[in-house]
């Protein structure tokens, strides 16, 4: 695990799920982050904590987390404790590329109240259709359908979720679908989120939503928690 501490006061705490294309300036040690990794995460006063083992971050066993039942587990029952304990008062957030895009949500949507605020550049919602393609997800799911039950946009709980979201994705991308899918979702339900989807794919969108995803999360950050004050009926 890396820890990346700003050179001005942190706002809080972002929790980075790297998955198996990131970067590789984000899998070394806190000298190796890259230069632009870095002076964003010092622009914006955010701590980085990296999980240094990638996986699909859903619920099932990893090979990079012995001793839990999951890589989402392993962020739940030991990292989250452990980042709360040694910088307690600061909130959390999840932030991902691709696969780590989709696992933020899925850490936001199991647990609001330790990830308020998720936020993903290409998030591969529908995982899923690397079912065929992949002799992992064939081994953990029968089928494609199955694989779906895990996605992220079925663990959506209309009474339970993360206040502050964020998403972007180009059309043309093949993850383009799930994250349409996932913003009619949301809007059918009511529940508040920011997504950019027109904006057009080119060289420079990753670094450009990067820039803009990571000052979503810190400007949410700074705002005091929030509570919806849900209150059921019966």
């Amino acid at each position: 695990m890396v820890v990346f501490e700003p050179s001005i006061a942190a706002v809080g705490n972002l929790v980075v799920l790297p998955q198996f294309e990131w970067p590789g300036e984000l899998a070394g040690s806190q000298e190796e982050i890259g230069a632009q990794f870095a002076a964003w995460f010092n622009e914006f006063g955010l701590r980085a904590v990296i999980p240094s083992p990638r996986a699909w971050w859903i619920d099932r066993p990893a090979s990079g987390y012995p001793g839990r039942s999951s890589s989402l587990e392993f962020i739940v029952k030991e990292l989250v404790p452990w980042v709360t304990s040694r910088w307690p008062g600061q909130q959390l957030a999840a932030m991902g590329t691709d696969l780590g895009g989709q696992g933020a949500f899925q850490l936001a949507y199991r647990h609001p109240q330790h990830f308020p605020i998720a936020a993903a550049i290409r998030p591969a919602i529908d995982f899923h259709r690397l079912h065929d393609t992949s002799s992992e997800l064939r081994e953990w799911f029968d089928s494609l359908e199955q694989a779906r039950q895990e996605t992220v946009t079925l663990r959506l709980h209309p009474l339970n979720w993360p206040p502050h979201q964020w998403f972007s994705c180009p059309r043309g991308d093949w993850r383009f679908d799930g994250c349409e899918r996932l913003a009619s979702k949301l809007t059918s339900i009511g529940i508040p989120f920011t997504a950019d989807l027109t904006t057009p794919d080119g060289p420079d969108y990753d670094a450009l939503q990067m820039k803009r995803g990571l000052k979503f999360v810190a400007d949410r950050l700074r705002e005091p928690p929030v509570s919806r004050d849900i209150r059921i009926r019966r």
